[in-house]
C-alpha cells in the first residue's frame, strides 16, 4: 500500500510539472511552422490576372492549390499579368526582382502573353542559368524558340483535324469560327483559321470565320454569343444545303467567349466544339475542381437535352496543362536534357490527366520541315458530352 501511494504521488508530481513547465508542446501552428522546410529551389510562375473581381478570391485560392499539387510547399511564386507584357509594368519588374534571389531556378509563363519573348530576353540577361519555359505562346514560334529553353504549344493541326472529324460525326453541314479582327492577327490564330478552313473544304463542310472587334468584347458575353448564333442560324449560306437542313458547329478562338458560346449554341439546337479553352481560372459549368470537368460539361449539355452535340478537351484546359508543365519543369531543374525530352513531358501530362492519351512531338517548321530542338507540341483526346472520350491518335 505504501509503495502504491509513493508511485501515485510521483505520478501527480510529474503531471503537475509537465502542465506548468515551459517545455510543454507548442501550439499546432507552431508545430507546422517548425516542420516547414524551405523547398530546394523556387519557380516564378507568370499566370493571367483573375478573370473577374467577383470570383477572384475563390479562383485564386483553388487554382494556385491545383498548380502546386505534388510540388514542395512554397516552391511556386505566382506573378499575375494582365494583357501584354512590356518593360516597366508590374509583372515584368516583379519577375526581374525575384530573379535577384539565387533560390529561383526557373520561370514558367502559363498562357504566355505577347511580350513574353522580350521579358525572357531580359531575364536571360539577368540570370543566364535560369530555365525559361513558355506554355501556349500565341505568336511566331521562332521568336519564342530563340528566347526560351523550352516552348510548349498545342498541336493546332491535330486539333483542327479532330474538330473537323467531330463535325462529321455530328453530321454537321458547316463550321462557324469566332475570331478577332486585327490588322496583324497572331500567328496561332492565323494558322488555326487556315488549317480549319482547308480541312473543312476537303470534307465538303461549309466554313465561315466571323471576326469580332474589340468593342464587341466589351459587351455582355452571353448577349454577344446569343446574337451571333441566332443571326447565323437564321441566314441561308447560299450553298447546296437548304437553310432548314443546315446544321452548324460553333467554335471560338476567343477564350473569353468559349463558355458562353457553348450555352448559346446548345440553346439554339446547334453544336459546339472547343477551339480555345475558357480563360485561365474559368471552367465550363462552373466546375469546382479539375477532376469535375467532364461531369460539369455533361451537366451543361444534358440540361439542354444536347448529349452528343458538344465536345471539349479536358486535359488541355489551362490549369491542367499548367500543373503538368510545372511538375515537368520542377523535375528538370539541373537536368536540361530532361526538360526537352518529349516522353518526360508526356509522362507529366499523363499524370496530371490520365483519362486521355497524350501525343507529344517536337515542333516541325512548316516551311523548312526542320524539327525544333526546344519546342514541343502536344495533343490529347476530346470529350463528347454524354458520350465520353473519342480516340484520335
Amino acid at each position: 500500500m505504501k509503495t502504491s501511494m509513493v508511485a501515485l504521488n510521483a505520478l501527480i508530481a510529474a503531471l503537475a510539472f509537465s502542465c506548468g513547465s515551459s517545455s510543454a508542446a507548442p501550439p499546432i501552428s507552431e508545430q507546422v511552422a517548425e516542420g516547414y522546410r524551405e523547398p530546394p529551389f523556387k519557380i516564378v510562375v507568370l499566370a493571367p490576372a483573375k478573370p473577374s473581381p467577383d470570383t477572384a478570391a475563390a479562383i485564386s485560392e483553388v487554382v494556385e492549390s491545383e498548380l502546386s499539387a505534388g510540388l514542395s510547399p512554397g516552391m511556386l511564386t505566382i506573378v499575375r499579368y494582365a494583357g501584354r507584357l512590356s518593360g516597366g509594368n508590374a509583372a515584368w519588374e516583379r519577375s526581374l526582382e525575384l530573379l535577384g534571389q539565387e533560390q529561383y531556378k526557373a520561370v514558367v509563363a502559363l498562357c504566355a502573353p505577347l511580350g513574353a519573348v522580350g521579358l525572357f530576353e531580359a531575364l536571360r540577361a539577368r540570370r543566364p542559368d535560369v530555365l525559361l519555359v513558355s506554355l501556349a505562346y500565341p505568336d511566331d514560334p521562332l521568336a519564342m524558340q530563340a528566347a526560351a529553353d523550352l516552348a510548349i504549344t498545342v498541336k493546332h493541326e491535330a486539333k483542327s483535324a479532330a474538330l473537323v472529324q467531330l463535325s462529321e460525326n455530328f453530321k454537321a453541314t458547316g463550321i462557324v469560327q469566332l475570331g478577332m479582327k486585327s490588322a496583324q492577327p497572331s500567328w496561332e490564330a492565323e494558322q488555326r483559321a487556315v488549317s480549319l478552313s482547308k480541312l473543312a473544304s476537303e470534307r465538303a463542310l461549309a466554313y465561315e470565320l466571323i471576326e469580332l472587334n474589340q468593342s464587341d468584347l466589351r459587351k455582355d458575353p452571353a448577349l454577344i454569343t446569343a446574337e451571333l448564333v441566332a443571326a447565323r442560324l437564321a441566314r441561308a449560306d447560299g450553298g447546296a444545303v437548304a437553310a432548314a437542313e443546315q446544321r452548324w458547329v460553333f467554335t471560338s478562338d476567343l477564350p473569353e467567349l468559349a463558355e458562353r458560346l457553348l450555352y448559346a449554341a446548345l440553346d439554339k439546337g446547334a453544336f459546339y466544339i472547343e477551339s480555345a479553352a475558357p480563360q485561365f481560372g474559368l471552367r465550363y459549368g462552373g466546375a469546382e475542381n479539375l477532376d469535375d470537368l467532364p461531369r460539369a460539361f455533361d451537366s451543361v449539355a444534358l440540361s439542354r437535352n444536347a448529349a452528343g452535340r458538344a465536345a471539349f478537351w479536358p486535359g488541355e484546359q489551362p490549369e491542367n496543362l499548367g500543373r503538368a508543365v510545372l511538375a515537368h519543369v520542377a523535375a528538370s531543374v539541373g537536368k536540361p536534357a530532361l526538360l526537352r525530352d518529349p516522353e518526360a513531358l508526356a509522362r507529366a501530362l499523363r499524370k496530371a490527366w490520365p483519362a486521355s492519351a497524350w501525343l507529344v512531338e517536337p515542333y516541325r517548321d512548316q516551311d523548312s520541315k526542320v524539327r525544333a530542338k526546344n519546342h514541343l507540341t502536344l495533343a490529347s483526346y476530346p470529350y463528347v458530352a454524354g458520350r465520353g472520350y473519342i480516340k484520335f491518335y
